[in-house]
């Protein structure tokens, strides 16, 4: 929903910076107690289900957890 919200807002071509994390880059994202470790795939098919396409891609640890930052543009 989060995604879809962001695309709804952005004009035609306008960009976000989205964080997920904690991510993966296992083949599936993962539910545990009180949160999702989401997978880089799963990310990408949700934001390109919203209608916004990668431009670019960052993995980073913080507190030795990788986060995934994505720079989506609306199509």
């Amino acid at each position: 929903q989060m995604l879809s919200e962001i695309a709804r807002v952005l004009v035609p071509g306008g960009s976000a910076a989205v964080t997920f994390g904690p991510s993966s880059e296992a083949a599936r994202t993962v539910e545990e107690e009180n949160h999702r470790v989401y997978s880089v795939h799963e990310a990408v098919r949700l934001a390109l289900e919203a209608g916004l396409e990668e431009e670019a891609r960052s993995i980073t640890n913080s507190y030795h957890l990788p986060y995934l930052s994505m720079l989506l543009r609306r199509v």
